[in-house]
């Protein structure tokens, strides 16, 4: 798991996780109530 947090990166690299879905990023988004960087 690699974080940019000091650099300003927003994301997240992660290997070897099997994600089940059609990979779209709506489903990543988290909705407003359960975000706590809001």
């Amino acid at each position: 798991l690699v974080l940019g947090k000091a650099a300003g990166v927003p994301a997240a690299l992660v290997r070897g996780l099997e994600l089940e879905g059609d990979g779209r990023a709506r489903d990543l988004v988290m909705s407003a109530d359960r975000d706590l960087f809001r």
